[in-house]
C-alpha cells in the first residue's frame, strides 16, 4: 500500500459577503487557485427595501476594493459594465419527456428561446472607461456597484472580471504606462493597445448572497453567507431522511440540449482498481483495491458477504440482505437544476432503492443514473414483497465527495412508497441545485464526473484511489492556509479540494483542481522543489511550479476540447494552443502557461508551427508524465526532465518531432 500524508483542517468558521483572491508563498494545501489580485467587499448596508421592478439607482450599493498584491507586474482589470442573472440558458423543451425516453430526436419539440428576464443584476458605477481599472505593483484602488434585485427568493449575485498582467520590461515604446496611471485614463486607441499586449492571467470572482423576502409590493433584502441560505437542513442520517421534498418535474421544463446531442459513456456499474486500465508502460500498476477473488459487495449470493467491510464504515445497513423471491425492476428519471435555471440530466448521480425492514433500513440495490437521466434497478430480497420502499440520489461516489464544512455529504429522497407493483416507474425528479439546498452543486458534480469518465473512457486511466477525494463545496471557512482568513480555492496532496462558490461555476477551475488530484494520486503525493504558493499564469517562477500548475491548466482543456480543434480560450482559461507574448517564457520551462502548451500539444492532432506530432492515444500526453513520479517529495524536476520520457515513448523516427514541440514553447 503507497504511504499518503491525509489531514483535514479546520479553521474557525468566518462568515463572508464576499470572495477575495489571494495567495502567498507559503501554505499547506499545496496547490491554489491562481491570481495575484484580490476583490473584496469594502462596506454595504446589510438589509433594506427592494423594488422588484428595474430601477436605475438599483436596490443596494455597495463600495468594493480591488489590490493588486503581484510584487513584479502591473495589471489592468476589465469588468462588465452590467452582469445579469440570465432565466435561461438555452431553449426551452416542449416535450422533455419524449427526449428523455427517446420518443424524440433532440431536436425535436424545441420552444423558442424566452425573453431574457434577469432575477438581479450588478452594474460597476466607476473606472475610466466604466469597469476597467490599472493598478501598478502593490497597490489597490476603490470601486462602486450598485445591485438590483427583480425577483423574490435566495440571490447569489456573481461578479467576475479579466485581468491582463503587463510585464515593466515589455510595455513598449509607443505605450507611456506611468502616464496612463497618473491620469487613470484610456481613450478607445490605447485601450485596445493594451489589451493587444496584455496577457489574460486569470479571472476576478466577487460573490454575493442576498434573500428577498416579503409582499412583493414591500419586499425586502437581507445580505447572509452560503451556508446560512443554502446549507439548512442538511442531514445527517446515512439512510437519507431529513431531506426537503424535491419537486416532482411536471410539465414543459427548459433543458440544456448539449447533454442530450452527444452520447456520454457510463462508468462500469461498479467501477474498482483494474490493473489494466491503461498500457503497463505508460501508467503504474501499483494501485490499491479489491484483488480477484475478493467480495466486493456486490455478489449478495457470496456468504462471505454478509460481514465483508467493503468501503471501511462496516454500516451494516449497506450489507445486502440474501437473495430470493420476487424479482423487482424500478425505473424513473432523475435531474438537477442548474443554476442556469435549466434542468440537466443527473449523470452519474448514485440512485438507490432502499427497504425499511423489520431489521431497519437496508439497500435493495442502486446503480448511476445514466447520461441522459434514466436509470433501471432490479433486485429480489428474501422478504421483499413491494413494501416500504423509499429511492435515494447521492451526489457522491467512490471518486469523490462533495460535502459541507460539517462533513454532511449530499443526498435527496423521493416519499416513501408502499405496495409498488414489480415493474415500478417512479417518474422524473429532480434536485434543485438552483437556490435550493447546495446552490451550483449540479454543475461542480457534473464536471467532476465528467473528468472521471474522460480520464476512464477516452485516456484508459482510472484515477480512483483508496478513500474518495473530500470536495468541500462551496468552501466559506479554509483560506487554504495563507492566514488572511478569507476563504479562496486550493487542493492539498492528503486527498481534498475546497472550491469557492463562484469557482464552482467555472469549469476549468473545477477541473483544474481536479487535476492536480490526478497528479497527485499518481506521482504518489510528491511534489517537485518550488510547487505551491503564490502564482499567476503569466509569469515565471520556477520550474516545479510551472509544471505542476501547467499539467492542471492543461486538464480542462483535455476534458473538453476536440484534439483537432482550436481549443476555445473559456474551456481552457487561456489561450493554450498559442499564450500570448505577455506570457513569460524566460524560459518557458518556469511559466505554467507555456508548459500546458507544451502537454496539449503533445496531445493535439492539429498542426501549427513546429508541432506535427500527436500520440495515437488520447490518454498518452497524461500517462507518460503520470508514470514517472518524483524520486523523493521537493526534488529539482520541471517539464524538461520528461522530454526524454516522450522521445522514447514516440515511434521509430519520431523522436525530433518531440523535441520541436519542447522547443517551440521553449520548454526543452
Amino acid at each position: 500500500m503507497l504511504d499518503r500524508l491525509r489531514f483535514h483542517y479546520r479553521p474557525p468558521i468566518v462568515a463572508l459577503l464576499s470572495t477575495v483572491l489571494l495567495l502567498v508563498a507559503s501554505a499547506p494545501s499545496g496547490a491554489h487557485q491562481a491570481s495575484t489580485v484580490r476583490l473584496q467587499l469594502a462596506g454595504a448596508p446589510t438589509d433594506g427595501p427592494v423594488d422588484l421592478g428595474v430601477t436605475s439607482k438599483g436596490d443596494l450599493k455597495i463600495q468594493l476594493r480591488l489590490i493588486n498584491i503581484d510584487p513584479t507586474y502591473d495589471v489592468l482589470v476589465r469588468f462588465p459594465e452590467c452582469s445579469y442573472d440570465q432565466v435561461s440558458g438555452g431553449v426551452f423543451m416542449t416535450d422533455l419527456e419524449g427526449v428523455l425516453t427517446g420518443a424524440i430526436a433532440p431536436g425535436a419539440g424545441m420552444g423558442a428561446k424566452p425573453t431574457e428576464n434577469p432575477e438581479w443584476s450588478i452594474c460597476i458605477e466607476s473606472g475610466k472607461p466604466r469597469g476597467i481599472f490599472l493598478l501598478a505593483r502593490g497597490e489597490s484602488v476603490d470601486l462602486k456597484a450598485t445591485i438590483d434585485f427583480r425577483a423574490l427568493g435566495k440571490q447569489h449575485v456573481v461578479l467576475v472580471g479579466e485581468m491582463f498582467a503587463f510585464d515593466p520590461d515589455n510595455r513598449g515604446n509607443d505605450v507611456n504606462w506611468e502616464d496612463l496611471l497618473a491620469r487613470r485614463k484610456l481613450d478607445t486607441r490605447r485601450l485596445q493597445e493594451l489589451l493587444r499586449r496584455g496577457a489574460a492571467a486569470g479571472k476576478v470572482p466577487f460573490d454575493l448572497y442576498a434573500d428577498v423576502v416579503g409582499d412583493p409590493a414591500k419586499a425586502r433584502y437581507r445580505l447572509a453567507d452560503y451556508a446560512e441560505l443554502y446549507l439548512k437542513g442538511q442531514p445527517t442520517d446515512e439512510d437519507g431522511g431529513g431531506h426537503r421534498t424535491v419537486e416532482y418535474a411536471d410539465g414543459a421544463v427548459p433543458v440544456d440540449l448539449e447533454d442530450f446531442q452527444t452520447f456520454k459513456p457510463v462508468l462500469p456499474r461498479d467501477p474498482v482498481y483494474d490493473p489494466d486500465h491503461a498500457s503497463v508502460r505508460l501508467v503504474p500498476t501499483d494501485t490499491k483495491g479489491p484483488q480477484p477473488g475478493d467480495c466486493d459487495c456486490r455478489e449478495p449470493s457470496r456468504t462471505d458477504c454478509a460481514t465483508y467491510n467493503c468501503d471501511g464504515r462496516g454500516a451494516a445497513s449497506e450489507e445486502p440482505t440474501p437473495r430470493g423471491g420476487t424479482t423487482y425492476t424500478i425505473t424513473g428519471r432523475y435531474s438537477a437544476m442548474w443554476t442556469d435555471h435549466t434542468l440537466h440530466p443527473a449523470w452519474g448521480w448514485r440512485a438507490l432503492a432502499w427497504w425499511n425492514s423489520p431489521s431497519g433500513w437496508v439497500v435493495l440495490d442502486e446503480d448511476w443514473v445514466s447520461w441522459n437521466g434514466n436509470y433501471t434497478l432490479s433486485f429480489s430480497r428474501a422478504g421483499y414483497t413491494g413494501q416500504n420502499l423509499r429511492m435515494q440520489f447521492r451526489a457522491y461516489n467512490r471518486y469523490y465527495e462533495p460535502m459541507d464544512e460539517d462533513d454532511n455529504k449530499f443526498r435527496w429522497i423521493n416519499p416513501d412508497r408502499t405496495n409498488i407493483s414489480t415493474s415500478h416507474d417512479e417518474g422524473h425528479w429532480y434536485a434543485d441545485t438552483d437556490g435550493g439546498t447546495a446552490n451550483g452543486l449540479g454543475e461542480v458534480y457534473f464536471r467532476a464526473y465528467q473528468l472521471w469518465s474522460g480520464l476512464y473512457h477516452r485516456g484508459g486511466i482510472d484515477p480512483l484511489r483508496d478513500n474518495p477525494i473530500k470536495l468541500y463545496y462551496p468552501n466559506t471557512e479554509y483560506d487554504c492556509g495563507d492566514g488572511s482568513g478569507n476563504p479562496w480555492s486550493c487542493a492539498s496532496t492528503g486527498g481534498t479540494i475546497w472550491l469557492i462558490a463562484s469557482h464552482g461555476l467555472q469549469r476549468d477551475v473545477v477541473q483544474h483542481e481536479f487535476g492536480h488530484q490526478v497528479n497527485n494520486e499518481f506521482h504518489l503525493n510528491r511534489r517537485p522543489a518550488g510547487a505551491g504558493g503564490n502564482h499567476s499564469i503569466t509569469v515565471c517562477y520556477n520550474q516545479g511550479l510551472a509544471m505542476r500548475e501547467g499539467y492542471a491548466d492543461f486538464m480542462p482543456c483535455w476534458v473538453q476540447s476536440n484534439r483537432s480543434s482550436q481549443p476555445p480560450s473559456d474551456v481552457c482559461g487561456y489561450d493554450i494552443e498559442s499564450p500570448g507574448s505577455n506570457f513569460c517564457k524566460s524560459p518557458g520551462n518556469n511559466n505554467e502557461g507555456w508548459v500546458g502548451s507544451t502537454f496539449w500539444d503533445l496531445h493535439d492532432s492539429r498542426a501549427d508551427g513546429n508541432d506535427v506530432l500527436w500520440f495515437n492515444s488520447e490518454g498518452a500526453a497524461h500517462s507518460i508524465y503520470l508514470s514517472d513520479p518524483p524520486s523523493a517529495d521537493g526534488v529539482s524536476l520541471g517539464m524538461d526532465d520528461y522530454q526524454d520520457n516522450y522521445r522514447n515513448a514516440a515511434s521509430a523516427g519520431h523522436a525530433s518531432y518531440i523535441d520541436d514541440i519542447f522547443e517551440q514553447n521553449d520548454t526543452d
